[in-house]
């Protein structure tokens, strides 16, 4: 403890060699002069002065008529006044560290995963009201007793695991695979399945049901195909009682289906000009804490902002969010389309609504494309016979 007061203080390193150097000693001693360490050399000593001492031995020095030599200077105050011009930048430095210690004394970020039934707004009104927030220090949050609570709150959570990664809370949840709810439990619901669209039924595997209907036969738009109810019969032959089932096949019925499209042989497009502008801003949660503004606006512009959160050290959140704003001027311009380039982006469309009914069970597609050019407009038209897997059911009504 002595030698770090010393250090505090500041003290010298001195030779004190000449006629009398024990009685030097002695006077310093009688006058209450701090010496320490110290150490024969040649016809003198080599000892350590406090710095306020040093100047006091003056008088002794005269009496004893020796001869002192400053060999070095050591502490505190010594150092200060050797980088004094430094001092700014190393008292910035500590308090930056300073900072950073005390910035992970707090939680600056609350991530959670895995919570699909229960959303976010929840979860942050339920930290809300147990006073849980950005900013709180981390001593007020025990961890063990969070996930209790949540357990406890929601239902839908299994498993809970509440960690602290630095000052980023961590939430990471699972939840049941069906939310709690009561369900009624009925007899099982009969379905028909019946025709959406009009046309020839040309393929029909039944599995499940009674087919009211034959391959070749024709059918329009919500007739049904495929009963739902199930009879069961007497010895005499009549009814004597029905049960519901979900009827299930596969049928096909060929129909017609009609496409048309429009495309204008001019066109406006974006043309940018090369001018450009940004703009700056800073945000402590939701408080605006700088703005670097942009320059003027401009008359038409396109605009991208980007969003980004500050880290120290790529890993503590300083809950400061940088956005920038970029602004693009630009002039609009007509085109015309060449003959190729419009009739290209017409069969463009006509085949990715051909991939959709592809998509939606149609098949054996057969078509007919035409293509005219009316004033400004090219106009694509195209009749398909298809195809359709019928999949549409009506419920079966509730049987006396």
């Amino acid at each position: 403890m002595n030698r770090l007061f010393r250090f505090a203080k500041g003290y010298v390193i001195v030779q004190i060699s000449g006629f009398a150097p024990e009685r030097f000693l002695n006077l310093s001693k009688q006058n209450h002069i701090t010496i320490w360490n110290i150490v024969p050399m040649g016809n003198g000593y080599r000892c350590n002065v406090k710095r306020q001492d040093f100047f006091r031995m003056k008088s002794i020095v005269k009496k004893s008529r020796v001869k002192v030599v400053l060999l070095e200077k050591r502490g505190l105050p010594f150092w200060l006044q050797k980088n004094r011009k430094d001092f700014f930048y190393e008292f910035g430095f500590l308090l930056t560290v300073l900072l950073l210690y005390l910035s992970t004394q707090f939680i600056w970020q609350i991530h959670t995963e895995g919570n699909y039934q229960i959303s976010c707004v929840e979860l942050q009104n339920f930290f809300k009201d147990l006073e849980i927030s950005i900013g709180t220090p981390v001593s007020n949050i025990n961890e063990d007793i969070l996930e209790k609570q949540l357990r406890k709150q929601f239902s839908e959570i299994t498993w809970v695991c509440v960690k602290r990664n630095g000052s980023e809370l961590c939430i990471s949840v699972k939840e049941n695979d069906f939310s709690e709810k009561e369900y009624i439990s009925a007899e099982e619901q009969g379905y028909h399945i019946a025709s959406d669209v009009e046309g020839t039924v040309v393929d029909m595997i039944v599995r499940q049901g009674i087919p009211v209907v034959k391959k070749g036969d024709v059918v329009s738009a919500g007739q049904i195909l495929v009963e739902g109810v199930i009879p069961t019969y007497q010895e005499d032959g009549t009814i004597r009682n029905a049960y519901t089932v979900e009827a299930d096949a596969d049928i096909y019925v060929e129909t017609k289906l009609h496409y048309s499209d429009e495309l204008s042989m001019y066109y406006l497009k974006k043309h940018y000009t090369g001018r450009e502008r940004g703009k700056i801003m800073l945000f402590m949660e939701k408080n605006r804490i700088f703005t670097l503004p942009a320059a003027k606006h401009y008359r038409q512009e396109d605009s991208l902002t980007e969003e980004k959160t500050i880290f120290l050290f790529q890993r503590v959140p300083t809950g400061v969010t940088l956005f920038t704003e970029k602004h693009r001027e630009y002039v609009i311009q007509e085109y015309k389309y060449t003959k190729e380039e419009a009739e290209n982006l017409l069969y463009e469309k006509w085949e990715r609504f051909l991939k959709t009914l592809e998509e939606k069970g149609y098949k054996n597609i057969q078509k007919n494309v035409k293509i005219d050019t009316m004033g400004k407009n090219m106009q694509l038209y195209g009749e398909l016979t298809v195809w359709k897997k019928i999949d549409y059911k009506i419920a079966v009504e509730t049987l006396p």
